[in-house]
C-alpha cells in the first residue's frame, strides 16, 4: 500500500539529490507523520511538544512512536556477491583518506595564510581608502603603487563598506570616509582597528584551545547521546558543559574576517553550517593555491592528480536496492519536554496510541516493533476508511470526508457516512484489494457522470457533496505528460520498470518514471502543482497561473508532440477526415458540425496560418529559450536563431490546428 501512496501522493521516491537516504533525527518524525496521517487519519505532529488539544493522543504516544521508527536504519542491499561489495568498500575508505588529507593540507594553509595576510591590515585598509577617496584611481592602480594583491584590496574595498547591523568596530572608520577624512585620520583608525581585530583573534584563539581541554577532560561515561538515523548519534556533551564563547559582536567579527563573510542583516546564527562566501582574509580554491610556494602548490598538484588517477582505476558503484533493517538492540526514547532534544523526560516505550486502546497503549515486544504496528494499522476499522476516502477523492476530485489526513476532532465530517461505510466494508471484504476498490468506483454510474449542472440538484447541494454530477478537474502533471506524448502516438508503454530518468524533451516514457529531486524541482513539475517532494501531501492543490499557458504556447516539447499529432492524422486524406481523427485522438469524440466547419476554414486558409514571418510564439520561444546574455537581443537576431535552429519543429497549418488542440482547456480538463 504504502508504495501507491507514495506514487499519488509525492510522486515517484527518487534519491536524486543525495545518493543516501538523509540521516537526521526529523526522519523519524517524518515516518510517524505519515503513517498516522495516511492510515488511521490522524493528525500526532502536534503531540510531538505537548499533549493533542483535540485529539486524546499525549506527547507519550508520540514518542513511543518515534521508538519504533528509531529501532530501524536504512541499509543499502547489494545486489553483488560479497567479495565485490568488501573490495569496493575497501578501495572507497582509501579514496575518502586521500580527500580528507587533501582537505586538512588546504585548511592549514587558508589558516596559516589568514594570519600572514592579518598582520597587513592597516596597509590594505589605508589603500582602501585611497580607492574611495582618490581621483582618478582604481583597486588595481593603488595596488600596484602599494605593493599589495589586487584581488585582496577588493575585498577589503567592500568590506570596509558593511553598514554595523552585525558590529559596530567600523562605524567610526565609516564617519570618517563619510565626511572625508585625511590621511593620518585613516593611518590611525586603521591602527585602532588593528589592534581591536588583534584582540579579537587572540581571545578567540585562547577560549577555543580552553574548550578543547574541558571537552577532552569530561569522562566518557558521563557522555549523552541525541541518537540519529542509521545508527548515528549526536553528542550532546557540547551542549552541557559550560563552553566559553567570545560575545555577539565579537563572534560575528571573527567570523567575517577568519571564516566565512556575513551578509549585513542582521539575526545571523554564528553556529550555522551553511556554505557562504569565504570571510575577509579566508583563502580557498584557486585563490589560495596560486599564491602557494612551487614545493606546496607541487604538492597539492600531485595529491590532486593521484586522487583523480585513483577515481578513474575504481570499479563503478555496485548496484543496490535501499531498505530498512532492524537495531540489534530496539532502543526506546525519552520524551522531549516542549519538543527539546536536550531537555529529556519521561521513558516512552515502542507501543501503539492509547487512543485505540480504551486509554492504555500497547506495547511492542518483538523487535523495532514496525511488524506489530504494521499488522495493528491494518486491523484498525479506521484505516480501512481513510484508505477508502483518499482513492475516493483520487477519482472524485473531493473526498467524502474532504480532509484526508485528518478524522479527528478537528477533522470535517463525512458528507455520506453510509457511502464511507459501504466502501470500507467492501474493502475489507475484497481482501484490501486496491484494485477491486478502484474497479467498484470507475464502475459506478457516480463516476461516470458527466460534470453538466442540474439546476434543481444545484439549489440543493451546491458544493456537490453527494456528488450528483462529476467535480471538474484539470489533469495532474504526470497525466499531462502522458496525454501530450499520447496523443502524438510517442508514448512508449514498453519501457516499465527501472530507473527513473530526468524529465525531458528525450524522454518518452510514462512521467512516473521521471526523476523527483527535493532540492531542485523539475519546472514541470512546478508549473503543474507538483506536490513538494520533502513532505507527505494529503492532496494536490490545482492552480490556474500565466506559466501553465505560456508552458502550451512556448515550450518545444508541446511544439514537437502538435508536429508529431500532425504527421499521425496526415495518413486519413481529406481536410475532413483529418480533422476528424485529430479530434478523436486528442478529445475521444468526433467534432461537432460547427467546429468542422472552423477547422475546415482554418486550415485552408493559409495567408493566416502560415505567415512568412516566424509567429509571436516562435519568436517568445526563442527569446525564452535563448541563454541569459543574450537577453538583450532584438526580433531579428530571434529570427535568425529560429530558423538556423534544425532542431525547431517546422511551421504548417495542420501542426498550428494541432497544437491548438493540444493547448485547448478540453484536453487539459476531465469533464
Amino acid at each position: 500500500m504504502i508504495p501507491a501512496l507514495g506514487m499519488h501522493g509525492t510522486g515517484v521516491w527518487s534519491y536524486q539529490d543525495n545518493p543516501a537516504p538523509i540521516e537526521r533525527a526529523d526522519e523519524w518524525h517524518d515516518k510517524v507523520d505519515v503513517t498516522t496521517k495516511a492510515f488511521l487519519g490522524l493528525t500526532v505532529g502536534c503531540a510531538r511538544c505537548h499533549d493533542h488539544k483535540y485529539d486524546a493522543i499525549p506527547q507519550r504516544d508520540y514518542y513511543s512512536l518515534v521508538s519504533v521508527f528509531a529501532s530501524s536504519h536504512y541499509k543499502a542491499y547489494p545486489q553483488v556477491p560479497k567479495a565485490v561489495v568488501d573490495e569496493y568498500e575497501k578501495q572507497s575508505k582509501q579514496l575518502e583518506a586521500k580527500e580528507k588529507d587533501l582537505k586538512k593540507f588546504l585548511d592549514q594553509a587558508s589558516d596559516l595564510y589568514a594570519q600572514m595576510l592579518f598582520a597587513e591590515t592597516e596597509d590594505y585598509m589605508v589603500a582602501a581608502w585611497k580607492v574611495g577617496s582618490q581621483k582618478r584611481v582604481t583597486v588595481q592602480s593603488v595596488a600596484d603603487d602599494s605593493k599589495l594583491d589586487a584581488e585582496l584590496l577588493e575585498r577589503w574595498v567592500k568590506f570596509l563598506k558593511k553598514k554595523p547591523n552585525n558590529y559596530s568596530f567600523l562605524k567610526s572608520w565609516q564617519d570618517m570616509v563619510a565626511r572625508g577624512g585625511t590621511p593620518e585620520e585613516a593611518k590611525k583608525l586603521a591602527h585602532e582597528f588593528y589592534l581591536k581585530l588583534a584582540e579579537v583573534n587572540d581571545k578567540y584563539l585562547k577560549l577555543k584551545q580552553d574548550n578543547e581541554v574541558a571537552l577532552a577532560q569530561f569522562k566518557t561515561e558521563q557522555e549523552q547521546f541525541d541518537p540519529l538515523p542509521n545508527g548515528l548519534k549526536r553528542l550532546l556533551n557540547k551542549h552541557q558543559i559550560d563552553l566559553k564563547g567570545l560575545d555577539r559582536e565579537e563572534t560575528y567579527l571573527w567570523r567575517d574576517v577568519f571564516d566565512q563573510d556575513i551578509p549585513e542583516l542582521g539575526m545571523i546564527n554564528p553556529n550555522a553550517d551553511d556554505k557562504r562566501k569565504p570571510g575577509l582574509l579566508k583563502l580557498t580554491d584557486w585563490a589560495l593555491e596560486k599564491r602557494l610556494t612551487a614545493d606546496l602548490a607541487s604538492h597539492v598538484a600531485r595529491a590532486k592528480a593521484g586522487i583523480e588517477a585513483f577515481k578513474k582505476s575504481m570499479p563503478p558503484q555496485f548496484p543496490f536496492v535501499y531498505g530498512l533493517e532492524e537495531e540489534k538492540e530496539p532502543s526506546d526514547l525519552k520524551v522531549f519536554v516542549r519538543g527539546n532534544p536536550y531537555s529529556f523526560g519521561e521513558d516512552a516505550a515502542r507501543a501503539y496510541p492509547s487512543i485505540f486502546n480504551d486509554g492504555h497503549a500497547k506495547r511492542f515486544e518483538n523487535g523495532s516493533g514496525r511488524l506489530e504496528l504494521a499488522e495493528t494499522i491494518a486491523k484498525e476499522p479506521i484505516t480501512a476508511r481513510v484508505i477508502v476516502n483518499r482513492i475516493w477523492r483520487w477519482h472524485m476530485g473531493r473526498g467524502i470526508t474532504d480532509t484526508p489526513n485528518n478524522f479527528g476532532m478537528a477533522g470535517e465530517r463525512p458528507a455520506n457516512p453510509e457511502l464511507l461505510e459501504y466502501l470500507a466494508s467492501k474493502f475489507v471484504a475484497d481482501g484490501m484489494s486496491w484494485k477491486k476498490l478502484h474497479k467498484e468506483i470507475l464502475m459506478s454510474r457516480t463516476y461516470q457522470l458527466s460534470s453538466a449542472v442540474v439546476e434543481a440538484n444545484l439549489a440543493k447541494d451546491q458544493d456537490n457533496r453527494f456528488f450528483w454530477r462529476a467535480n471538474r478537474q484539470r489533469l495532474e502533471a504526470e497525466s499531462i505528460w502522458d496525454s501530450l506524448l499520447s496523443a502524438s502516438g510517442k508514448l512508449d508503454l514498453n519501457q516499465t520498470g527501472g530507473p527513473s530518468e530526468d524529465l525531458g524533451e528525450k524522454m518518452v516514457r510514462r512521467a512516473v518514471y521521471a526523476k523527483v529531486s527535493r532540492m531542485y524541482p523539475n519546472d514541470f513539475h512546478m508549473t503543474f502543482d507538483f506536490p513538494t517532494p520533502t513532505i507527505s501531501a494529503e492532496r494536490r492543490y490545482t492552480t490556474n497561473v500565466p506559466q501553465q499557458r505560456l508552458f502550451f504556447l512556448n515550450n518545444s516539447f508541446v511544439h514537437k508532440q502538435a508536429e508529431a499529432l500532425a504527421e499521425r492524422i496526415q495518413a486519413a486524406g481529406s481536410d475532413e477526415a483529418q480533422i476528424t481523427k485529430a479530434f478523436e485522438i486528442v478529445y475521444q469524440r468526433v467534432p461537432a458540425l460547427e467546429e468542422l466547419k472552423s477547422s475546415i476554414t482554418f486550415l485552408r486558409d493559409a495567408a493566416a496560418t502560415a505567415p512568412t514571418a516566424p509567429s509571436a510564439a516562435r519568436v517568445i520561444s526563442a527569446r525564452a529559450d535563448a541563454k541569459p546574455e543574450s537577453a538583450g537581443s532584438s526580433w531579428m537576431e530571434a529570427k535568425t536563431e529560429d530558423k538556423e535552429s534544425p532542431d525547431k519543429p517546422k511551421d504548417s497549418p495542420l501542426k498550428s490546428f494541432c497544437w491548438a488542440l493540444l493547448s485547448s482547456n478540453e484536453f487539459l480538463f476531465i469533464d
